[in-house]
């Protein structure tokens, strides 16, 4: 994929620089360099030198180059037994997105451990470059469908010549947090499309995917046309969505108060059920000697009773 790149300023004292003629050629992924490159001055310790082709939007006036870095050719130091003094190299080329032109510009830098980032010289092209590449056409955009995405594509367009045909194509849908110019992202989806004969075009183009979760965020959505090269899958063009795609935190889990349990209370033990005894027959006093209440006349029953005694007795 293509990258927004940069190196630091210029050197303030050169220590080689550019001379003579130069040159670049860009033969599908191939960049091929040539140049003749001449000691300046004292060249840095133990330093590796490159020669590197960039595309800029405009054309590179000293300080810090920023685009996208075409290609790298690792050179010996200038001056040295080792430097042949003219040099020519044929590297893999990473092409910049879209159709838009270049202002092309070759750099000479030095550096340590892979990076280049001390330029000696450079010198600019004065055509713009178009890059001829696989591009989208008409309308694009993408549509969630559960665990899916919709890619879609009015069109799919291989501008090459007749019978160039392209590398495989495909769609991805990619995550930016803020939109690089190039495309760049994380890679939510991806669906083929197949390979296009130069000058010619696949339309109507909407495939499934499976979509990989986005994290919580604004983010920027880009879909992107890809062609796989001798390097892998390479961003040929793309287009960012208008509106920022948002996935909110989720939402907390309701609490849920725990209460305290009651504390046991046992219950009262039973008394024993008692029944109520039933009430007792009143008994009478036997009447056979009644009492006499005192200082009173025998009454009427007692005279009887007593006259009934004695005719029992002869």
């Amino acid at each position: 994929m293509s990258a927004i790149e940069a190196a630091p300023a210029t050197a303030i004292r050169p220590a080689a620089r550019i001379a003579g003629s130069h040159g670049y050629r860009i033969d599908g992924d191939v960049a091929r360099i040539n140049a003749r490159i001449e000691a300046a001055g004292e060249l840095p310790a133990g330093a590796d030198w490159a020669l590197q082709l960039w595309a800029c939007d405009q054309p590179f006036a000293g300080g810090r180059i920023a685009g996208t870095k075409v290609a790298e050719l690792h050179i010996a130091a200038p001056g040295s037994g080792d430097h042949p003094g003219t040099v020519d190299g044929a590297v893999p080329a990473r092409l910049p997105a879209g159709a838009a032109p270049h202002a092309m510009t070759l750099v000479l830098a030095s550096g340590s451990d892979g990076r280049f980032d001390l330029i000696h010289d450079y010198a600019n092209y004065p055509l713009l470059e178009r890059f001829v590449l696989p591009r989208l056409g008409g309308s694009v955009g993408y549509r969630f469908a559960g665990s899916q995405v919709e890619l879609s594509a009015e069109v799919i367009e291989n501008p090459r010549e007749h019978g160039n045909v392209s590398g495989t194509l495909a769609l991805e849908l990619r995550a930016a947090a803020a939109a690089g110019r190039a495309g760049e992202g994380m890679r939510l989806a991806g669906a083929v499309a197949g390979t296009v004969d130069g000058q010619s075009e696949l339309r109507n183009v909407a495939m499934m995917a499976d979509a990989g979760a986005i994290p919580e965020g604004s983010w920027q959505l880009i879909v992107a046309l890809c062609e796989w090269t001798a390097g892998g899958y390479a961003t040929r063009d793309f287009r960012v969505m208008p509106e920022l795609y948002v996935v909110p935190p989720p939402a907390p889990e309701p609490s849920v108060a725990t209460l305290a349990p009651e504390p046991f209370v046992a219950a009262p033990a039973l008394e024993p059920f008692v029944a109520t005894p039933a009430p007792q027959r009143f008994v009478g006093t036997s009447a056979s000697h009644p009492p006499r209440a005192a200082g009173r006349a025998p009454t009427l029953l007692a005279r009887l009773l007593a006259k009934l005694r004695g005719r029992t007795s002869p």
